[in-house]
């Protein structure tokens, strides 16, 4: 199945059934065939063990050329009926319109069974030079015609509106109806990590300038080591192969499988330990004062040949 050994059609229908204990359901889903919307997802049926029909979900597309040789597909509305073996069903509608030309949805309707229809209307902000056409830069959304939110998005330090060179988000601005709209920032380091916000009160750590501070490894810049609140208290971690030593944990059938969390220490001093399996699966947490040969909770995985197969815990 796929290009170009061959293509969707003829692959409008799977089948899959989901044991569930004793009972279980099918999920039923079609495939549109058509040269749009091939592989598009038409309808998912949840069909119960008894034929019972308990949920379908119903996609609509609209199909376009915004360029020469260029075709597109756009979800208009997605259409979710939750029978619960009882009639009429309850609906949960999401409509999608006023398209981009890079496919983002800049009107989003919500409505259903007892539901006010909410809509939600998006501005975004593009740079096609570096491939940043998917920020949002002004939201509002409207029950009724009347406003009930409203927000703008700021990026790489630049006013609102104005093209972002990384797409990093500095500033978030949200309505407040009578009131002083209350500002968010944001700041990152080089490698585009955010390692501070100062909340719309400016409530921050002395020593660190910021509501919230993050502090990554100096390796590789992936690792959070350190994080730093409001009232200048510290939550610390350790990886595996970061900075702790990959030697043998102590917990048995644990392996030190790099990259992964080895122990949280929090604001009161008090550290957790965490172990994995050779799959990187959980394998022990200890937590005080529970000790590494009598974990506090250890995970043990089997394999039936039945799926699913088993976790205890």
């Amino acid at each position: 199945l796929g290009y170009p050994a061959n293509e969707f059609r003829g692959y409008s229908d799977s089948i899959q059934w989901q044991p569930q204990g004793s009972y279980g359901r099918y999920i039923f889903t079609h495939f549109h065939q058509d040269d749009f919307k091939k592989g598009k997802v038409d309808t998912v049926r949840l069909v119960a063990s008894n034929g019972a029909l308990f949920e379908q979900t119903t996609n609509s597309y609209a199909a376009s050329t915004p360029y020469a040789g260029v075709s597109r597909v756009d979800l208009t509305a997605q259409v979710v009926d939750r029978y619960e073996f009882t009639s009429p069903a309850k609906t949960a509608r999401t409509d999608y319109a006023n398209y981009d030309l890079f496919g983002n949805a800049r009107q989003v309707t919500i409505s259903g069974t007892g539901v006010v229809a909410r809509v939600a209307n998006t501005d975004f902000v593009y740079n096609t030079g570096t491939y940043l056409t998917n920020k949002p830069s002004h939201t509002w959304s409207t029950v009724n015609g009347t406003k009930v939110a409203e927000s703008w998005f700021d990026y790489d330090g630049q006013v609102n509106g104005v093209a972002p060179s990384l797409g990093n988000l500095t500033r978030e601005t949200r309505w407040l109806s009578g009131g002083t709209n209350p500002v968010t920032q944001y700041v990152y380091d080089n490698t585009g990590n955010r390692i501070g916000t100062i909340d719309a009160k400016a409530n921050t750590c002395a020593s660190t300038g910021y509501t919230a501070k993050v502090d990554y490894d100096s390796s590789y810049r992936t690792y959070p080591i350190t994080e730093t609140n409001a009232l200048c208290q510290v939550t610390s971690k350790t990886y595996w192969g970061v900075n702790t030593a990959l030697s043998a944990p102590a917990v048995g059938g644990a392996y030190p499988t790099p990259g992964l969390l080895a122990t949280t220490t929090d604001v009161n001093g008090v550290r957790s330990d965490a172990y994995w399996d050779g799959l990187s699966r959980p394998k022990a947490s200890v937590v005080p004062p529970d000790t590494a040969s009598a974990p506090t909770t250890v995970w043990t995985y089997a394999v039936t040949g039945t799926a699913p197969s088993y976790t205890l815990e």
